[in-house]
């Protein structure tokens, strides 16, 4: 009777101590790491124009999808991270192009919509700055209440849970965008990536689509963006590094009014090929 009493207190010990650890795990805040209202659909429509003295002639209509997030508001624009990729890259084939320019030149002229997650469509779209070398772009829409997203002020830690909020494929709707989970697997140079810096390499699943979507830590603070993806295996996917990204928005937005310094934020500072969009058939 003594061993079964001892026995049966030790084992409510070891319950109230898995319970008590239980207990204090602090729980993900789903709206926090996926948050949907802060992301914005991407929809570029690119005209293309044979001019002669007197008219232009429309030869050529294409179209893309991708993926941005709200990061910054002042008193008059709202402010968007996307890949830099979606703003140079022209919805046309090369080898159309090719032959429609054997009878001429052609005058591209872009037109964009934004679309948040409640259906609302922004035009007015203007480039803040691109740049091909980290495929890191800031467009400025019309001030709205679109949730603006936090920088993370630290880095990632290889192994770290990351999380996704894209459209890969062009898939999004009204009150429904796909959102994704993965880790941190660390820092790669390598010309296969298709760019000269070192890149945040993930195991987030893209997809054509997925270009310019946020990564977010635990906190739901951005630590990078999707750009590429490894064609061979779609749960490699390629980011600007943390480094890159937060370097980019401060000094891009820093004349808009933008301050790290001016954002609540955890710790201190730490410094340390394209997921392509989906052309509309």
């Amino acid at each position: 009777m003594r061993k079964l009493l001892i026995l049966t207190l030790g084992t409510l010990l070891m319950l109230s101590s898995t319970f008590s650890c239980v207990s204090f795990t602090p729980h993900l805040n789903v709206s926090k790491v996926f948050p949907r209202k802060s992301f914005l659909f991407v929809e570029k429509k690119t005209t293309f124009f044979r001019c002669a003295v007197n008219q232009c002639k429309l030869v050529h209509e294409g179209k893309m999808t991708g993926s941005a997030s709200v990061i910054f508001h002042n008193k008059k624009r709202t402010f968007v991270l996307t890949a830099a990729h979606l703003v140079w890259m022209q919805t046309i084939h090369p080898i159309r192009k090719m032959m429609l320019e054997r009878k001429g030149k052609l005058k591209a002229v872009d037109s964009w919509t934004l679309t948040d997650i409640s259906g609302k469509k922004y035009k007015g779209i203007k480039v803040i700055k691109s740049t091909k070398n980290n495929d890191l772009a800031i467009l400025s829409i019309p001030r709205n209440n679109v949730p603006a997203l936090t920088v993370s002020t630290e880095p990632p830690k290889i192994g770290d849970k990351l999380y996704n909020v894209g459209a890969p494929a062009g898939t999004f709707g009204k009150n429904m965008v796909p959102f994704y989970e993965g880790r941190f697997l660390g820092h790669w140079k390598d010309r296969r990536t298709g760019f000269l810096s070192p890149v945040m390499m993930t195991s987030i699943p893209v997809a054509g689509g997925s270009s310019g979507s946020p990564i977010l830590n635990r906190h739901g603070h951005v630590v990078g963006m999707v750009s590429a993806v490894n064609r061979g295996f779609h749960h490699i996917s390629i980011s600007p590094t943390w480094k890159q990204l937060y370097d980019f928005v401060n000094k891009n937005l820093r004349s808009h009014g933008f301050n790290f310094c001016s954002i609540p934020e955890y710790g201190e500072i730490s410094i340390s090929k394209s997921a392509e969009p989906v052309p509309s058939r």
